[in-house]
């Protein structure tokens, strides 16, 4: 559980005890290590792996950002070795780019566990010492004392009391991201690569084109998507998890938990929702054609008489484009090529609504003779087919969860796909409610940190902008689906203004969260650059949601092409892209210490 601990050392390498003589065992003489290299030692017996100690001179302004930032960035433990020059060397650069000032800036910044070690008798400054407003708060931290002649077992002794609330403390190394990129992409191919290859090796390429169209929000959204949001994830989750590990009671840990086993739940209580309705892709009669694919009608084994009412079924179904007006009637869209595709029976045997609505299009006068019969001949075998469908998915009959109708191979993928996709959007929900409510303290002495908070505020707004980006895909999805709704002969079939209340409510809660996540990161966090470029990009999506319940008959048209997919995915994860770079917290944070010295010349 634990990982190694490392150290990053600041230090004048001119101050008096790296000057100063240094005597061995038997006097003077140069057996005896240097002071630097004997506190290196203690570290490392200290459990320490990595200790940081630049060997060269670093001049202000050399490559501060890469060397110095991501050290001190990695470290569990800053020392400030403070000697009886520190100060003087101090004053003496004022006004000028001080290296040893910004690292005790990033320090603070970073929220290090900071020890100021006094060496050779040296004195600790006090805040008139240090005008300095960012480095001030070394004056309060209680100081060690230790002689520039210490040995290596006296160094351990002055720093075991310090070192040992982190020795204390598990933390996830390197092993943590290892295992959470190789779970991740594990998710990843589980969730859009897998379903799309079944899909495409059981409908065939061309047919599957279409119906990952048609269910654009589980099949193309994840494939695109999903690692942004894994990504996003990936702070959060391990600031949660340390602070599980690390909480001092039953009550902390079983809270700071909670986006794990509550995202597991409502997961599976999602799925099982999901698969125990006639609503998803997987239910398949292949026998309705000879040229259909998939796995082998068993057809009833009760009696003739079931036998017979199955075959007439199974006819029923297989007339509703006979002559092919049904399919003019519905402006020959792709998602009506195939009959055998899944769940396409379900979407023709919705009742018809009992009056039409203002939203509805009639045919229209282009609608030549055939379509107009085609669908007044289905409106009036409308109720067989519907019945026809339902017996042969009824619950009473015997194969597989009380239906005859054989599945699709894709079904035991889709649903673990989609609880395994669930699990983590619903974890990065419910972690939003957490950071917004729960404060995360260090545990050795309870203060409250604001960098967890903040990093997992910059990730999970970043995260609900991704999971908006669901909603015009799921708005699409439904325009298509739906497309087989019929209100009567004269207006014809298409989707209607009520097949998007889900998706409007859906992206409602969403963009909830995301308000609530963004005003919690304008006044905890003051990140008003953040929080505008965040809000552009809410807005673009919301645009492109309300295009899509708008232009939806266009859109039904364009979707048939999988190049609109493609396209329209491609710049929004270079959009995503770009917002990355703006939310990583590790880079918020490098452009907030590289502008601290413009801010202070301005001011």
């Amino acid at each position: 559980m634990a990982r190694a601990l490392r150290a990053f050392v600041s230090y004048r390498r001119r101050d008096t005890f790296m000057l100063g003589e240094v005597p061995g065992p038997g006097g003077p003489g140069p057996s005896t290590p240097p002071f630097i290299d004997r506190l290196k030692d203690a570290l490392k017996s200290l459990g320490f792996k990595a200790v940081f100690i630049d060997t060269k001179e670093i001049r202000a302004g050399d490559y501060f950002e890469g060397r110095i930032y991501k050290a001190i960035s990695n470290c569990d433990l800053f020392i400030s070795l403070i000697g009886e020059d520190w100060l003087r060397l101090f004053d003496e650069n004022k006004g000028k780019p001080d290296v040893l000032e910004r690292e005790h800036a990033a320090a603070f910044e970073l929220e290090k566990e900071i020890v100021p070690l006094l060496v050779g008798g040296a004195k600790m400054p006090s805040e008139q010492d240090l005008k300095d407003e960012e480095i001030q708060m070394l004056c309060h931290i209680d100081a060690k004392t230790v002689a520039s002649t210490a040995s290596v077992d006296e160094i351990v002794a002055v720093l075991q009391e310090a070192v040992g609330g982190l020795q204390g403390e598990s933390k996830l190394g390197s092993w943590w991201t290892v295992g959470y990129v190789a779970a991740a992409f594990a998710v990843w191919i589980f969730c859009g690569v897998v379903p799309n290859a079944v899909g495409a090796r059981e409908f065939g390429y061309d047919a599957w084109i279409g119906m990952a169209t048609a269910w654009s929000g589980m099949f193309i959204w994840p494939l695109f998507f999903l690692p942004f949001i894994l990504l996003a994830l990936y702070r959060p989750l391990q600031i949660l998890l340390e602070a599980t590990f690390n909480a001092g009671s039953f009550t902390d840990r079983l809270t700071y938990s909670s986006p794990l086993w509550a995202g597991m739940l409502l997961a599976t209580a999602m799925t099982v929702s999901e698969i125990s309705v006639p609503q998803v892709p997987w239910t398949i009669h292949p026998n309705l054609l000879s040229t259909c694919s998939g796995p082998s009608d068993p057809g009833p084994a009760s009696s003739p008489e079931a036998a017979l009412q199955y075959q007439q079924d199974k006819e029923r179904l297989a007339s509703y484009t006979a002559g092919g007006a049904l399919m003019q009637a519905y402006r020959n869209e792709f998602w009506m090529r195939g009959r055998c595709w899944p769940n396409v029976f379900f979407y023709l045997t919705v009742p018809m609504r009992d009056a039409p609505s203002d939203n509805d299009q009639p045919l229209g006068p282009q609608a030549s003779a055939a379509a107009v019969e085609g669908l007044q001949s289905y409106a009036a075998a409308r109720s067989e087919i519907q019945e026809a469908f339902w017996r042969m998915i009824a619950k009473g009959s015997k194969g597989f969860k009380g239906t005859d109708a054989p599945y699709s191979t894709l079904f035991p993928f889709y649903a673990l796909a989609f609880f395994l996709m669930v699990w983590p959007l619903s974890a990065a929900i419910i972690m939003a409610i957490i950071y917004a409510a729960v404060s995360i303290r260090r545990p050795r002495d309870g203060k409250i940190l604001k960098n967890p908070n903040e990093d997992a505020f910059l990730c999970l707004t970043y995260g609900f902008i991704t999971l908006l980006v669901w909603v015009p895909f799921r708005m699409t999805t439904n325009s298509i689906k739906f497309s087989y709704y019929c209100a009567d002969v004269v207006r014809g079939c298409g989707p209607i203004q009520e097949t998007f209340n889900k998706d409007f409510a859906f992206g409602f809660a969403l963009l909830v969260g995301y308000v609530a996540l963004t005003v919690g990161l304008l006044w905890n966090h003051r990140r008003m650059l953040l929080g505008f470029v965040g809000t552009l990009a809410v807005s673009f999506i919301g645009g492109c949601a309300l295009a899509a319940a708008r232009y939806h008959r266009t859109l039904s048209q364009l979707t048939d092409y999988w190049q609109f997919w493609l396209a329209a995915s491609g710049l929004t994860c270079l959009m995503l892209g770009a917002l990355w770079y703006q939310y990583d917290p590790a880079i918020v944070r490098l452009r907030d210490l590289l502008d601290r010295p413009k801010r202070k010349r301005r001011g």
